[in-house]
């Protein structure tokens, strides 16, 4: 195995158990044990438990950021490609869950870093959803004059809020993504 596959091993086997167990519970050898290592390989890689959950918690933004980034770039319909986006984040904030509890509870886990690489990400979410709200305006099926910045905080606060609340109330059987795209599409008002 290379040391870069090596390295990516260790990072997934170590966001698993941190998840699992939470940060103060997990020790390294948790985490090797899980990817199949002596505890010391990961002293090689990470000096610490906590540049290793740091480096766990920005390669998973990484990742999860590709997976997204593919549903943007297929060469898809508007309709599609947000309501692919949509079960995406469904099913990615559905595993995170735990993740995100053990952030809220222990805060001093949240490092600049770990911020800096968050705030990068939405951003980039930000602009793919800019394009796509570009690429159905050239599709029609969204006003030329709709507000993209609005209608991106909309689809944002939809991704983030209405189902992070359908994941922490564990209710995937109530969410219907057509209503869901065309409330988005015709609006709340009469």
């Amino acid at each position: 195995m290379s040391e870069i596959d090596k390295r990516q091993v260790i990072l997934d086997s170590a966001f698993q158990v941190f998840m699992k167990k939470g940060f103060h519970n997990a020790k390294m050898a948790d985490v090797a044990e899980n990817a199949g290592i002596g505890k010391g390989t990961i002293y090689e890689y990470f000096d610490s438990k906590k540049s290793l959950f740091e480096e766990s918690f920005i390669n998973n933004l990484e990742l999860g950021y590709n997976d997204i980034r593919s549903i943007f770039e297929s060469d898809i319909c508007f309709k599609d490609k947000l309501t692919n986006y949509l079960k995406f984040k469904y099913n990615y904030l559905s595993v995170q869950s735990s993740l995100a509890e053990n952030f809220l509870a222990h805060g001093e886990l949240v490092s600049k870093r770990i911020k800096d690489s968050f705030m990068l990400y939405m951003a980039k979410y930000y602009n793919h959803l800019n394009l796509l709200v570009e690429q159905g305006i050239r599709e029609m099926v969204l006003k030329d004059e709709v507000d993209a910045e609005i209608m991106v905080s909309c689809i944002m606060g939809i991704s983030n809020n209405y189902l992070g609340i359908k994941v922490l109330f564990k209710k995937e059987n109530e969410i219907d993504y057509e209503k869901i795209i065309n409330s988005l599409l015709c609006g709340f008002g009469k």
